[in-house]
């Protein structure tokens, strides 16, 4: 066995191992996903307990489906997690900085600085970062631009034969959900489905909601449809008969048939469809439930009538055809409803799917829809996965890059940035030069791992770097697809501002997080808590005089301590004894407790 290596230790040493301990435990999670960075960055294959397999290089995924033992682990999966819904990109990048700058923070430990003076410097860094990056942007925001950022994102090797044709659906979709000057990546719908080819992914201008036409006379396409949105159940409403508890003889089954019909109001239901017809609707979409008798009049009035449908996706028809979600549908008006030019039944793969929309994809005047599916497929679920979460990413991407701004790409503006930084660092008198210069060193370190990744001579591809940075050459950065140094604006390698900026906050929190913990302070068991009441109602139990602890733990052991108090508040405690008896088979010898 092991000796335990904080035995014989002083406080002060305890708190400097768990602080390292920490430090090599996220410097080494991080490593799992470095080899990922970058276009030319490799998969990884995760098999789970049930031999699921998953194949990707998205950092989220990755850490997302990675056993987690360790609580610094949990603040890396966190800070992936926080990465992703905020910039939608850059999940792999935050995390390997992360990782970089705890690594250097060693080197400052061991000469002897402090933690807050690190994070301090790392801070001043990051702050200053940011700034120079902002200088850096330009704001790009004509196709040609955001067909480049799409591209970029795009850069994945299972992608890459079709990242031109991806571009384009990528920027047309995005170009198709602006309002008010902006785009929302909200109003882009990825759904999946296993079959085809990836250039089979589509995009549909308008939603495919997932349900079918149940009934053979209800029609299966409707042509410039009037949608009702109805958000509550719709059937009839129960009679008084159906309240009242009587006797009845019946004679035939007939009989029992008029019986049943006449528990319900059918006059009320033929209201609310007639109601419905007279405004022009001819297609309704309700969250809940359709009762059977009001899809048999839907048909008879030639309404396409679909049930149970997400909430989610109403939300998404609602904007997609400007209409309501109603609550009433006896009480809806013409301004309720919404409008489109089709809505039909289709089958993709082994999936119904009935769309609403518009039909011309390539029409001019319908590309601003507000809402738009991206179709992904493929021919495994495997592939279809991957294409789903890169198409994502560059959708966000895209999204980021017209709503604000880009930065070049090639590891341009790391270098760039510790350029700058170095000079400012060299500038400080204090311990802060040191710690500032670990930021540039964790900076510079991703251009390296780009490099490395793709092949290269990582150190003489960050040295021309450097040199054409000292020359001026702001924007140039390394190409790894033709292996050289070029303008990454002009070649059209570009990223968001937005990713750049989240990735260098999210990785100095979760850094500074990391280096100001220094103990464990193990969360107490809920088994523990579990003993400590129990114990106390024992205790509680003598004080009224029953001695039942063991026919009480089995109570609680088979139907748990809260039912256990229930039964005791209505019966007493000697029922705790009896009911356990029967359940358990046991005879249990309970005697007086003292008082």
């Amino acid at each position: 066995m092991a000796e335990n290596p904080l035995l014989g230790k002083s406080e002060k040493e305890i708190h400097r191992i768990i602080l390292l301990s920490n430090i090599e435990v996220a410097y080494r999670y991080a490593s799992l996903v470095t080899s990922s960075l970058g276009p030319q960055g490799f998969h990884k294959i995760i098999v789970d307990e049930d031999n699921f397999i998953i194949v990707t290089r998205d950092g989220r995924t990755i850490f997302e489906n990675t056993h987690v033992d360790h609580p610094v682990e949990g603040l890396l999966l966190e800070l992936a997690k926080t990465q992703d819904e905020e910039a939608g990109d850059g999940t792999t990048t935050a995390v390997v900085l992360t990782g970089e700058l705890l690594k250097n923070a060693v080197e400052l430990l061991d000469l002897g600085v402090h933690p807050t003076t690190i994070i301090e410097g790392y801070k001043k860094a990051a702050k200053e970062s940011i700034r120079i990056m902002e200088g850096l942007a330009v704001v790009m925001r004509d196709e040609r631009s955001l067909r480049s950022v799409a591209r970029s994102a795009l850069n994945n090797k299972m992608l890459a034969p079709y990242k031109e044709f991806f571009a384009e659906l990528i920027v047309e979709a995005v170009l198709s959900t602006l309002e008010d000057g902006k785009a929302n990546a909200e109003n882009i719908v990825l759904e999946r489905v296993q079959g085809g080819s990836i250039k089979d992914t589509q995009l549909l201008r308008g939603v495919l909601v997932e349900a079918k036409v149940v009934l053979p006379n209800m029609p299966s396409k409707v042509e410039n449809p009037k949608i009702a949105l109805i958000g509550t159940n719709i059937g009839p409403p129960v009679g008084t008969l159906g309240e009242l508890a009587i006797e009845v003889e019946l004679s035939s089954p007939e009989e029992l048939e008029k019986l049943e019909r006449s528990r319900y109001s059918f006059s009320a239901l033929k209201d609310i469809v007639k109601h419905l017809r007279d405004l022009g609707v001819n297609v309704v979409l309700c969250r809940k439930e359709i009762s059977s008798a009001a899809m048999h009049y839907f048909a008879e009035n030639g309404i396409m009538a679909l049930r149970n449908i997400k909430l989610k996706t109403l939300e998404k028809v609602s904007k997609l055809t400007h209409g309501k979600i109603i609550l009433n549908a006896a009480t809806a008006t013409e301004s309720d409803l919404g409008c489109a030019e089709i809505a039909e039944e289709r089958k993709i793969g082994d999936f119904n799917f009935i769309f609403i929309g518009y039909n011309d994809a390539s029409a001019t005047d319908a590309r601003n829809t507000g809402v738009v599916t991206i179709l992904v497929r493929g021919g495994t679920k495997q592939v279809v996965d991957e294409t789903y979460r890169t198409i994502h990413d560059a959708v966000r991407a895209v999204v980021n890059a017209y709503n604000e701004a880009v930065l070049p790409g090639g590891g341009a503006v790391e270098v760039e940035v510790a350029q700058q930084l170095r000079k400012l660092a060299l500038s400080e008198s204090t311990k802060l030069q040191l710690s500032m210069l670990a930021f540039v060193k964790s900076l510079e370190a991703i251009p390296e791992i780009l490099a490395k990744n793709s092949g290269f001579d990582h150190i003489s591809i960050l040295l021309e770097l450097r040199r054409a940075h000292a020359n001026g050459k702001r924007y140039h950065g390394f190409d790894v697809l033709n292996g050289d140094i070029a303008n990454m604006l002009e070649r059209g390698v570009l990223e968001p501002l937005k990713v750049k900026r989240q990735v260098i906050k999210g990785a100095l929190e979760t850094a500074q997080l990391i280096l100001r913990s220094d103990d464990f302070i193990p969360k107490r068991e809920l088994e523990d808590v579990e003993e400590a009441l129990i114990r106390k109602d024992v205790a509680k139990a003598r004080e009224h005089g029953f001695d039942i602890e063991k026919p009480y733990r089995e109570a609680v052991k088979f139907f748990g301590r809260q039912n256990v108090l229930d039964a005791i508040r209505i019966c007493g405690w000697r029922s705790v004894e009896e009911v356990t008896g029967i359940v358990t088979g046991k005879k249990f010898e309970t005697k007086a407790a003292e008082k």
